[in-house]
């Protein structure tokens, strides 16, 4: 079920924060069963991609010691798990709103997409991966009364920011599995590592920019009364040298949801970001 990657799922909550909405006890109890669907549905497609690339994953040092893969859980059983969370996952999200319910049948019909056949066809993949956090941040923004307040700035934002990380994921597996790649995913024929350097390069400088532009805007500014959030700035850009930094140099990046709670640095960077934000939109 990969509790630890359940951590992708807080997007949901980034319109109740960027939106101006924190103050909505009512609204944060709604995106926190959001949340909690988007974990469940998400539990049973990864035990889906478990399935599916048992054989690949014997061949990575860390997916190898996965239950299914190592051969600790038979198929059947982590088969009717896989559709037990799935249909209580939809079930939840119907009871709360058809829009929800439709947005989750998406999210779920894309993973399988990508769990059966994307995920084998380069930068593909990758776009695959970014367009499932966009559906993360909408599930939490069109089912709540946050809609009209979230900016697009904050939906490029996520998607170029989930593109970097992909990309640094991919690099990390070339570099980890080296010439048995090709064996374990087969969408690493496509690349190579100075390709997604280039790619790495590209995306980290456009996340970077259109934050910028984000606090930047008059749409921004007319919303928060204030151009502080500027100083907000030095924290992303900090946020991405380090990641690059860990990826280059400590051969990180397999993993960014373990990497972003683990690495002191970039964990205490990340709420030092969050205080600030809360601090210029929400203390006057």
């Amino acid at each position: 079920m990969r509790p630890e990657q359940w951590t992708k799922n807080l997007i949901v909550f980034a319109g109740l924060f960027f939106g101006k909405s924190i103050t909505s006890f009512n609204t944060f109890l709604e995106l926190s069963q959001i949340f909690a669907i988007f974990c469940v549905v998400s539990s049973g497609s990864y035990i889906i991609n478990d399935i599916t690339d048992r054989k690949e994953d014997r061949h990575h040092p860390d997916k190898s010691k996965r239950p299914i893969a190592g051969g600790g859980l038979d198929i059947a059983t982590a088969s009717a798990v896989a559709l037990g969370l799935i249909l209580a996952g939809m079930i939840w999200a119907y009871c709360i709103s058809i829009s929800l319910f439709a947005l989750i049948a998406v999210f779920l019909i894309l993973h399988l997409l990508y769990d059966f056949f994307l995920k084998h066809i380069s930068l593909i993949d990758v776009f695959v991966i970014s367009s499932a956090f966009i559906l993360r941040l909408l599930g939490g923004v069109i089912t709540s009364n946050i809609g009209c307040n979230i900016s697009g700035w904050i939906l490029l934002c996520t998607f170029l920011l989930s593109i970097f990380l992909a990309l640094c994921k991919r690099r990390a597996e070339i570099v980890i599995l080296s010439e048995a790649s090709i064996r374990h995913r087969k969408s690493l024929e496509g690349y190579s590592v100075p390709f997604l350097d280039q790619l790495i390069t590209v995306a980290a400088a456009c996340t970077i920019l259109s934050y910028s532009l984000y606090v930047l805007s008059a749409e921004t500014i007319a919303k928060h009364r204030t151009t502080k959030l500027i100083f907000t700035i030095p924290f992303v850009i900090y946020g991405v040298f380090r990641y690059l930094y860990l990826v280059h140099m400590k051969e990180g990046g397999s993993n960014p949801e373990r990497l972003l709670l683990k690495d002191a640095p970039l964990f205490i960077d990340i709420i030092l970001y969050g205080m600030m934000v809360y601090a210029i939109i929400y203390i006057r």
